[in-house]
Parts: C-alpha cells; structure tokens; sequence
C-alpha cells in the first residue's frame, strides 16, 4: 500500500470458497503433500500424506466447497534424518507407531477425479510407490503447470505465494 507496509494474517480455516450453487459437472480435486524422509523414492519413505478435497467447476476452475480432508502420519522403519526434520518439522516421536490406513486412503482417492500437488514431479513418485493406486489417477502440477511470472508473482515457491497472497502460515 501507500503507507510502506503490508499487513499479512494467517490462513483461515474454510468450507466454502464461493456461496454459489456448485455446478452438477463439478469435479473432485484432491490437493496433495507430501512429507518424506528425503528426496530418493526408491530408499527414502513417505512419512505424512495430506489432501483437502475440493469441489472445482471443469469450465471456470472456481473452486466451490471443501468436501474431505485426509492427514495422516507413517513410521518410514528407520530413523528420519536430521537434515530432513530440519525441513519439515517431523520427528521420529511423531511416526512412532504410525501407519497410513490405505483402505481408507483407497477409497477418498477413488471419487477425485484429479489430483494437484505442489511439484507433482515429487510427490506423485512417492505417492505411487508406496500406494500404486494413485497411478490410476489424472495428476496436475502448480508448481510447473501455472505460469506464476505472468501472474506477476516472482517464485513459485509455496512460501512466497502465501506470502504475496497475504497469507502466512
């Protein structure tokens, strides 16, 4: 603004983004991240799975009401490195134990229709490994597939968005 300074809120819990009808076309996009051990699919684990599930026109791209949401923790059977906790925050004390339950998850994924990660590139090696059914599905990238710079909006990276969105988190 005018005055020199920006003034940022973090994001806010929602169930809805429009008040609109949602249209009867409307598909189910699941918003994905992952957590892992590292960076190698092949020896590295996945240790958090998280999807908000949303309800998006195919025509508009509107995004109209959050229908599910899915966040669970898994132990990867050896010690998460420390370079890795540094990142993300995960600590073994916090998988201990844990499992992702991939009934459950098997069956959230079989209503979406889509499937959008932040650098799918990543996450859907990961996601496939360990649960093959993700293969199945259409993936979307919004790290590579959005033209962020003609936006006007300088990285990509999800921190500078929210950032430049407003938001901090």
């Amino acid at each position: 603004g005018k005055q020199g300074y920006r003034v940022i809120r973090p994001l806010a819990e929602r169930t809805a983004y429009s008040e609109e009808l949602v249209p009867t076309d409307a598909l189910t996009v699941a918003i994905l991240d992952t957590e892992t051990t590292g960076t190698n699919p092949v020896k590295d684990r996945i240790i958090e799975l998280g999807m908000i599930l949303v309800q998006v026109c195919p025509r508009s791209g509107t995004a109209y009401r959050i229908v599910g949401t899915f966040n669970e923790f898994e132990a990867p059977g050896f010690p998460i490195p420390e370079e890795s906790t540094r990142i993300h925050g995960i600590t073994d004390a916090m998988v201990s134990g844990k499992r992702i339950d991939d009934a459950r998850l098997a069956e959230i994924i079989a209503g979406v229709d889509l499937i959008v990660a932040h650098n799918a590139a990543f996450d859907r090696q990961f996601a496939e490994r360990r649960f093959p059914f993700f293969a199945n599905k259409a993936w979307a990238c919004s790290f590579a597939q959005i033209p962020w710079n003609t936006e006007g909006i300088g990285s990509a990276k999800l921190e500078f968005l929210a950032y430049t969105c407003g938001f901090h988190y």
